[in-house]
């Protein structure tokens, strides 16, 4: 019998016998994965062999439930397609219309809260903040969207003629920029909200329509605070670190008024723009230049803040203290008032000892202490408010 030889595998030539293995099911059940393409499938594929590689790394959670980590660009890559179409196939794959009791899922109104309200009680279980009443929804289709793309898009256009009327010095309410509108040509009804009819013959489009930062209420706010708006020139006035934090505003300003939603870096708000805005007011009022000055303003603010609390534990002692006191004074002058006073008296006396240190005699020098006790209260009641303004100032 001849010798066999058994060659090595080179390069590639390793991975000839290496296969992704889809589930039979999900060709031959029809009536749960009909809907889901055959790229989906292929992906589904692709999440096993991950799965497999994250068993063996031992990448289980806290439920014992083995996790992969396999992003968009990795799809993208292993599927040989863009990264909207990786998007769209992990979509298809991840937001199967049925569950694993076939319960099928209606994407509408209904559902979108149900999802927002699970997703709030998992933020608030993990100390996260929510937004209680939210006011921000997308308002441009794709249709407009492509428009201010390309540049030719009329509802741009009048957000740049109200971003320009809004920064002149005698546009100083709504009134007056109603007025500049209508010098332009502008049709202007005002009631609940603020409409402009661009042309005689078009449909008046209502300012929050045009996007965040175009309501009646943050037209208002924008004019009442123009300052706020920060051309390049402004933005290069300041140094060190507030200029860069202006930079900063400026781009998100650009991002909010310049282009829409979905072809923005990241969401950004009007809120959003005001409040970076308070911060670099905030900067400048209390000469914050580096990192440095901000570290030791941020330092200064914890330590009045710990300095506080202390006080307010203090006053918190201090009221006990008095309430005791108050409460023990009957039983204390009771005894002392006793005639003849006994051994056992004087005994009993020395319980009090305290109240006999704070001078108290009488009944007088009682009320005298209940008109302390409630200074104290009152007292305590500031420091409330103290500690709160201080905290507000810190989160500022």
């Amino acid at each position: 019998m001849s010798k066999i030889d058994f060659d090595f595998y080179y390069g590639v030539e390793a991975e000839q016998f290496s296969f992704v293995r889809i589930p039979r099911v999900l060709f031959t059940d029809k009536d749960n994965f009909g809907d889901l393409s055959n790229e989906a499938k292929l992906l589904y594929g692709l999440l096993l062999e991950r799965m497999e590689l994250s068993r063996k790394n031992n990448w289980i959670d806290e439920h014992n439930r083995v996790y992969i980590i396999f992003k968009i660009e990795e799809i993208a890559d292993r599927m040989n397609c863009g990264h909207e179409k990786a998007c769209n196939i992990h979509n298809h794959f991840a937001v199967l219309p049925y569950d694993l009791d076939g319960k099928h899922w209606y994407a509408n109104r209904q559902s979108l809260r149900l999802c927002k309200k699970v997703s709030d009680e998992i933020a608030k279980a993990h100390g996260l903040s929510i937004i209680e009443h939210p006011k921000y929804r997308p308002n441009h289709k794709y249709g407009e969207y492509k428009s201010r793309k390309e540049g030719r898009s009329w509802k741009q256009n009048l957000c740049d003629e109200i971003d320009s009327l809004i920064i002149k010095d005698d546009v100083r309410s709504i009134d007056d920029l109603i007025s500049e509108l209508k010098s332009k040509g502008y049709g202007i009804n005002r009631g609940k909200y603020l409409a402009i009819k661009v042309k005689p013959n078009r449909k008046a489009i209502r300012t929050y329509r045009l996007g965040d930062g175009y309501s009646l209420e943050h037209l208002a706010y924008r004019i009442a605070n123009k300052n706020m708006e920060m051309p390049l020139s402004a933005a290069l006035s300041f140094v060190g670190i507030q200029r860069d934090y202006a930079l900063c505003i400026r781009q998100i300003q650009i991002q909010l008024y310049r282009k829409p939603e979905s072809d923005r870096l990241h969401f950004v708000t009007y809120r959003e723009v005001q409040k970076c805005s308070e911060l670099l007011f905030y900067f400048r009022k209390n000469d914050i230049h580096t990192l440095d000055d901000f570290k030791k303003t941020v330092a200064d603010a914890d330590e009045h803040i710990a300095d506080l609390k202390n006080e307010k534990s203090e006053l918190m002692k201090k009221i006990a203290e008095e309430e005791k006191l108050i409460e023990d004074i009957p039983k204390y002058l009771e005894i002392l008032s006793r005639r003849p006073l006994l051994a056992k008296d004087v005994k009993e006396l020395e319980k009090y000892s305290y109240i006999k240190s704070a001078g108290v005699r009488s009944a007088a020098d009682a009320e005298a202490h209940r008109e302390m006790l409630a200074e104290l209260k009152d007292q305590l009641g500031g420091m409330a408010d103290k500690i709160s303004d201080a905290y507000e100032k810190r989160k500022s």
